[in-house]
């Protein structure tokens, strides 16, 4: 039986944190993920306005779902979902922290 062996790599951006996690395979590890968190505060610090998005980017499937909302809200404000077909994984010897904004 073959186990999964996934690597997490998570940093800072502006607003928030992005993590990304790849999947070894193939004697290789190929993002199949992408979890960014965001808020639009910019005074500092986060209150009763600050609306927060949570993005996640299933390369495998190319499904992006983002979806906003208010802390302590029951419901979602909002939630998109795009479809992209991804037809190759980006390989870790190739991904550069730049790509971030692609996701």
């Amino acid at each position: 039986m073959m186990t999964l062996q996934i690597l997490s790599m998570w940093g800072e951006i502006e607003s928030g944190n992005i993590t990304y996690d790849f999947r070894y395979q193939n004697r290789n590890f190929e993002l199949i993920d992408v979890k960014k968190f965001t808020n639009n505060s910019t005074k500092g610090y986060t209150d009763e306005d600050t609306i927060f998005t949570e993005t996640n980017f299933d390369l495998v499937k190319g499904i992006r779902t983002e979806t906003d909302e208010i802390f302590g809200s029951e419901k979602p404000l909002s939630t998109r979902k795009k479809t992209k077909l991804i037809r190759l994984l980006p390989k870790i010897q190739d991904f550069k922290y730049s790509d971030k904004n692609s996701y």
